[in-house]
């Protein structure tokens, strides 16, 4: 990507300016449909317009490009859990730890989603795993304390 769109892109970022980051991204996209960096984009964009069934799709392309990374699946399945799909959520989110067993973060939305569906047992299995691997992280230990 060049330098001024790297520039009008953070300008925008800071400006809020979501809609007018997803038109960069449609237009980028237009020109490359395969970029890899303007579908990633064009996700976030959307998920921060709160446009969530648009943000699912958009998210499942980008995990189809990079299913050996594990930030899409975290993004996938906060956009499905916001676009209220809480079982593909938890779906995506038990796949994600086929990628690495050792993402805190991964473990903490299993515990919430857990927590959400009325598990306490796996939710707490689920938040005591995150500090296992992070002792440090507050949302696992208040999500911990919440299965009491």
């Amino acid at each position: 990507m060049e330098a001024p769109v790297q520039e009008e892109l953070a300008r925008r970022e800071r400006a809020g300016d979501w809609a007018g980051i997803l038109a960069l991204a449609e237009t980028g996209l237009a020109g490359d449909p395969d970029s890899l960096e303007w579908l990633t984009i064009r996700a976030h964009a959307l998920a921060r317009l709160a446009r969530w069934p648009a943000a699912v799709d958009a998210f499942r392309r980008v995990l189809a490009r990079e299913p050996h990374e594990i930030e899409p699946w975290l993004l996938l399945a906060h956009a499905e859990r916001m676009a209220g799909r809480r079982a593909d959520a938890l779906r995506t989110l038990e796949r994600s730890l086929q990628v690495t067993r050792e993402s805190p973060v991964a473990w903490t939305m299993l515990g919430d989603l857990w927590l959400e569906a009325r598990d306490a047992g796996r939710a707490r299995a689920a938040y005591r795993e995150a500090l296992r691997l992070d002792p440090e992280s507050a949302q696992a230990r208040a999500g911990l304390v919440r299965t009491d």
